[in-house]
């Protein structure tokens, strides 16, 4: 008897390409894709679209963009025309309501479909910086449904409470799947991939998606909260009734230590979530975020190829099977093992501080540490010793024992590093013996790796850790290690540090008790809404907000003020920092010096300069009291940097 199985998700694929998973991904028929892994160019399914507009229109073509509050177009966020590839170039927004937009559109997915006759889902996907800069124009606001739910919106020196604009961005997408159908009636299987994303993830009040449409729906299910989880679903039944053709586009192992190659384990889950999608109508899957960490999640992996074939497989079934024929005599202990860190990843999520976000990573980084840390370490490392002992006299088994093991000794090295680096960033590299227990542990590193090829990708972890400018969930050199080479170099905690420019004067620049409103001309804002209101420049609002001294100060700086942070309900003090000798343009933590005061809900001291940590201090003693007013200085005086808050050194260091 002939049996043809047709599967239910047809199209599958990875953002990140593999380096060392390739051929068993296609074994597995995990890259079972139709777009050539053009993943990040123009007109591919998955990703964000019009990633290269800036770059190509902004001089040719303002009002393509979106048109800003203060009457610019496109100018934030991101560069200005002068520097179109500038950091975050794509992710400007368009005047979504101008039919040219719509005309241009059309004719480059007609051009990438001729290159690529394989291509099935032009993008017109939202761009990414989903809640920054998005059009005000009155056309574009006329598609908005004022009774939608609220979403917070931000531009250069605003934000605003405002709604979601799923009607806007179908009303878009519905023109643009009409203009692409009137130019290839034939081509039933060209969709217009829209994306449900950020201020789109809400289904529609209105209309519907045209029927040669495809929805990529954004979300993170199954690694994400219960409360996350429930509400995408939700919103995934809704976008259902409005969407003929959806497929998942998750962000996925970011939030729960997996971006770090450390386990993120949710087998229940994500067997959970693949028969919910199954159930609703979802046609193709296209992962961010999978990371190649065979050695700390082989079996999510395994699971998750799985019910991507079948979203009705039985889990249970399908693990048995794993973890009987992988492992033979060990079987139930190393299952275990796995358990242990699925119900450990259930702990991290529950914590009440636990948040989701690139801006919660080192919330994250503390949660992860006090679970693992302790007894969850010592539970699995025995689940490990029971699994050597069962598989001792078989050679193949012991080998797969062994695998494991590599990825239980990696994440109690990454750890026990992390431990070391409290101490490094405390003492900003100056003791030395912690320096070098961070080095020898991510040496340790390196060797399992070398001596399990397969165990994890090297080089995405490198990144992760010591990524410098902005890369989401980054930037952790200085919390896991290995120590950054500002730390490696710091002198020795032996050697005094002596005061630089001793007996010069500071020769003074600027100074105002704001009670002109014009001096607010003298400060540009770069980012919230700021004022000057009965003598205080005034800031409002729980973003971020900044400002710079628009007059240009050479050589060493100093900077001293008062500032208070007034008492609000639910809403802790936070952040009275500074920048030094930063760049006009660009990102000011990768250009010059800050000094951070407060930061983390007022949990937090660092001084970094142009990205690395110099200097930190969590849960200090000396805080931002709400309603009070502080005096605060901050200077480099010739490469002597100093914190000083009323009158006290919060950190003196070279």
């Amino acid at each position: 008897m002939d049996k043809r199985y047709h599967p239910q998700i047809l199209t599958r694929d990875l953002i990140l390409q593999p380096k060392i998973s390739s051929d068993w991904l296609r074994c597995q028929r995990m890259l079972f894709a139709s777009r050539d892994h053009l993943d990040y160019s123009p007109g591919s399914s998955g990703g964000h679209g019009f990633n290269d507009w800036w770059p190509r229109f902004c001089k040719s073509h303002p009002e393509y963009f979106a048109l800003q509050p203060d009457g610019t177009r496109g100018t934030y966020p991101g560069p200005g025309v002068d520097n179109p590839k500038g950091d975050q170039y794509w992710a400007k927004k368009l005047c979504k309501s101008n039919p040219a937009v719509w005309q241009q559109w059309v004719t480059d997915a007609l051009a990438d479909l001729e290159r690529n006759p394989r291509m099935n889902y032009p993008s017109a996907g939202a761009s990414d910086g989903h809640n920054s800069g998005v059009c005000v124009c009155p056309n574009c606001k006329a598609w908005d449904r004022l009774d939608a739910e609220p979403f917070t919106f931000y531009w250069k020196g605003k934000q605003e409470e405002y709604v979601y604009l799923s009607d806007r961005y179908v009303t878009f997408w519905n023109h643009l799947a009409r203009l692409l159908k009137e130019k290839l009636p034939e081509r039933d299987d060209v969709l217009v991939q829209a994306m449900a994303y950020g201020p789109s993830t809400t289904p529609p009040l209105g209309d519907g998606l045209e029927q040669n449409t495809m929805l990529a729906f954004v979300s993170s299910f199954p690694f994400a909260t219960p409360d996350s989880r429930r509400t995408n679903k939700e919103r995934w039944l809704g976008w259902s009734k409005k969407a003929p053709n959806m497929f998942y586009r998750p962000n996925w192992w970011y939030f729960g230590g997996g971006v770090w190659c450390l386990p993120e384990v949710a087998l229940q889950d994500l067997a959970d979530d693949f028969h919910f999608l199954g159930q609703n109508g979802c046609m193709g899957l296209f992962i961010d975020g999978a990371t190649e960490a065979w050695c700390t999640a082989a079996p999510m992996y395994y699971l998750l190829a799985q019910l991507t074939w079948n979203c009705q497989a039985d889990e249970k079934a399908i693990l048995k099977d794993y973890y009987q024929r992988g492992f033979g005599p060990a079987a139930t202990a190393v299952e275990e093992y796995w358990q242990v860190w699925e119900e450990a990843r259930r702990q991290v999520l529950a914590a009440t501080d636990f948040r989701h976000g690139s801006s919660n990573r080192l919330k994250v980084f503390h949660l992860l540490r006090n679970v693992y840390s302790g007894s969850v370490l010592a539970q699995t490392d025995a689940c490990l010793k029971r699994a050597e002992t069962a598989v001792a006299d078989s050679e193949l088994f012991r080998q797969r024992v062994a695998f494991v093991r590599a990825g239980w000794t990696f994440t109690d090295l990454m750890l026990k590093s992390a431990d070391a680096m409290d101490t490094v960033r405390k003492t900003s590299g100056t003791d030395k013996e912690a320096v070098n227990k961070s080095l020898a542990c991510w040496q340790q590193i390196k060797d399992i790796v070398a001596s399990h090829p397969n165990s994890l990708e090297m080089g995405r972890l490198m990144r992760m850790v010591q990524s410098k400018g902005y890369v989401y969930m980054g930037n952790m050199e200085n919390y896991f290690g290995p120590p950054s080479q500002a730390f490696q170099d710091a002198l020795d905690a032996s050697l005094p540090v002596e005061t630089a420019g001793k007996g010069k004067e500071w020769e003074l620049v600027y100074d105002s008790d704001f009670s002109n409103p014009a001096e607010l001309k003298k400060w540009q804002v770069t980012a919230g809404a700021w004022e000057i209101n009965a003598g205080a420049l005034c800031c409002q609002g729980k973003a971020d907000n900044r400002l710079l001294f628009r007059q240009s100060v050479p050589d060493y700086q100093r900077i001293e003020f008062t500032a208070q942070v007034l008492p609000e309900a639910g809403a802790p003090a936070s952040d009275l920092s500074v920048f030094l000798q930063v760049a006009a343009e660009g990102d000011s933590l990768q250009t010059g010096y800050f000094f951070q005061f407060g930061g983390m809900g007022n949990t937090l001291h660092r001084i970094i300069r142009k990205g690395s940590i110099l200097w930190e201090e969590q849960q200090p003693k000396i805080r931002i009291v709400a309603g009070q007013k502080h005096q605060i200085v901050v200077e480099n005086d010739e490469g002597l940097l100093r914190l000083n808050v009323d009158g006290k050194d919060v950190r003196v260091l070279r």
